[in-house]
């Protein structure tokens, strides 16, 4: 109530004045993730921020501290509405007020907050029930900075590439059927209504490192000299694998009668470290990409894309820091600009006019290829021996007999420490659930290893370094967001073999074998439906992600990850024949 009250108090002062329309820069942003134990205040991160002579901010919420730390500096600053607030404050115009006067009208104009993101790649993240939800959340954003006399802050969303169901060649491209019309079609109106953005996260790495056979790394990097790709239906020729995929949104946007929308590119990087088999993660590409990205935005005249000659193509760079504690394959705790202590992973302008031969000479790359060989999955050198225990509880309890070989006189259980048998679980527990999804991280307790630590008759499970898959599982239905459930057991270049007989499947179910021999014989079958649940295969090079036609009404069991061993018998057979 007492912040209902303050509303008609901010509307009289904001109305004094205009939110500047200085010169829209085309200096790349840096994203402020906030996801590390060791990272600086945020008076020392801002303070990094202008040391890099940023111009714009993108934070992925609206820290109130970080918001005051960006007071009186001319820094542009990207706000995010919460995924988790969207659904309420869709349907709720009060609870969007407040959001608005308490997280943006509050800091006018001495932060100079220009964009509310509402919500991060919410059409890839969660349920479909939430995505109903945006548009009209996007709206209640916009009304609520209106009635608050602010007319200058730009209301958008972020997507990733997985909102197109085709994007190769370019001219191609076109929104998923399960979105084009209920989601996209209004929120392109909402945007061309707004003079906004469509803010979209462009990962060209995604792209090369799940098909480097196949993508040119100098094509991804910017450095390709005389590698072109034409596009067979629009006749422009690419240079490059970022503007590709940056035009294949452009045509999707035409397709759907908005060709005059403005792409803000919200994320684009590459990572600069990562696991052992991923492969490209060093500084010497992140340093190229990032600067070569930097040269082609600022660049005078502009040159846009193939498809927008000359369009001014404003961006955020990925990320300031490597944060420590994001989840997921090594590469998503390496995108920094800088090190926690501050230190530059490796020198940039993003002004883009300091010559190359200026910069400190970069570390020669050392993972351009396949990794060859065994990796292991040990505990790290951290001293936490309460999470250890945890996690290795965690390790052992997926069933399968993960564990036996470290059980009292088991092979392996001597010597008998939380550590060493934290070890094994580790290095067993990947072994058995990498192909569907499972990382070598447990919370930074985690590490890979090309030293096998077996001994004597006590033998370690490993993994064949090979390049990262183009394939990951999602479920989109449940409270929470799983990245995988249940191993296709027919699919993912499986001989078939194991496939149960349409007989043997309750009722739905005998669409795995049909999705998983469709995916073989390249039909491009992406979904199927599994009591109520549906599992997507995600092909990064195309960037597609499509989810099934129609609602996800009941789903009588959630077989999530964390607790697969209480499956059916076909749930475990599933993990027993494909894992």
């Amino acid at each position: 109530m007492a912040m209902l009250l303050l509303i008609p108090l901010l509307l009289s002062s904001i109305s004094l004045f205009t939110i500047s329309t200085a010169t829209f820069s085309p200096q790349p942003g840096i994203c402020y993730g906030q996801l590390g134990d060791n990272l600086p205040l945020p008076r020392e991160s801002v303070s990094l921020l202008t040391s890099l002579h940023a111009k714009r901010v993108k934070l992925y919420d609206a820290n109130q501290t970080i918001l005051h730390a960006l007071r009186h500096t001319r820094l542009q600053v990207s706000v995010m509405v919460p995924n988790e607030l969207i659904s309420n404050i869709s349907s709720n115009q009060t609870l969007a007020d407040k959001w608005v006067s308490s997280n943006v009208a509050a800091f006018l104009p001495k932060t100079r907050i220009r964009y509310i993101l509402v919500g991060n790649e919410i059409i890839s993240s969660t349920t479909n029930g939430t995505w109903r939800h945006l548009v009209p959340a996007m709206r209640r954003i916009k009304h609520a900075l209106k009635s608050l006399g602010i007319r200058k802050v730009k209301v958008g969303t972020s997507s990733a590439m997985d909102v197109l169901q085709t994007s190769f060649p370019p001219s191609n491209g076109s929104f998923r059927e399960d979105i084009a019309l209920p989601i996209m079609k209004p929120m392109l109106k909402f945007l061309n209504r707004t003079k906004s953005f469509f803010f979209l996260d462009v990962y060209p790495f995604f792209a090369w490192s799940s098909d480097p056979v196949n993508i040119n790394l100098d094509y991804a990097l910017f450095e390709s000299k005389n590698l072109t790709v034409t596009d067979p239906g629009s006749g422009l020729v690419y240079t490059n694998l970022f503007d590709q995929m940056v035009d294949a949104v452009y045509f999707a946007m035409e397709k759907l009668g908005f060709p005059g929308i403005r792409i803000f590119v919200a994320e684009t990087g590459w990572p600069n470290g990562g696991d052992l088999d991923q492969i490209g993660a060093n500084v010497y590409n992140a340093a190229t990409y990032n600067r070569n990205f930097i040269k082609k935005v600022t660049r005078k005249p502009r040159v846009g894309t193939p498809a927008r000659p000359g369009s001014l193509l404003p961006s955020f760079l990925f990320a300031l820091f490597n944060e420590n504690q994001k989840s997921g394959p090594g590469t998503e705790r390496h995108f920094g600009l800088l090190h926690p202590n501050g230190s530059r992973v490796f020198d940039i302008d993003l002004s883009g006019r300091t010559p190359e031969s200026d910069f400190r000479p970069l570390p020669a790359p050392e993972n351009n290829e396949k990794f060859k060989g065994k990796i292991w999955c040990v505990v790290a050198p951290r001293d936490n021996a309460t999470a250890l225990a945890e996690a290795l509880s965690y390790a052992c309890s997926q069933g399968n007999g993960t564990c036996d070989p470290i059980q009292p006189r088991g092979k392996c259980f001597k010597p008998d420490s939380v550590f060493w048998h934290a070890s094994y679980a580790f290095s067993a527990y990947w072994a058995q659930f990498k192909k569907v999804g499972a990382t070598c991280y447990f919370n930074g307790l985690a590490t890979q290893t090309a030293k096998d630590p077996s001994y004597g008759s006590c033998k370690f499970p490993s993994v064949e370094g090979r390049v990262s898959s183009r394939f990951t599982l999602f479920c989109v239905r449940g409270v929470v967001s799983v990245q995988f459930l249940l191993l296709l057991s027919c699919g993912m270049g499986s001989s078939g073999d194991h496939c149960p007989t349409t007989k043997s499947l309750p009722p739905g179910r005998d669409n795995l074998c049909k999705a998983s021999e469709g995916l073989k014989k390249g039909k491009g079958i992406s979904n199927v439906y599994v009591d109520g649940c549906v599992y997507m295969l995600q092909v990064w090079f195309f960037e597609l992600f499509v989810p099934p036609k129609g609602p996800i009404d009941k789903f009588p069991r959630i077989l999530h990850w964390m607790n697969i061993s209480v499956g059916d018998k076909f749930v475990k057979r599933c993990m027993e024949t494909g894992c």
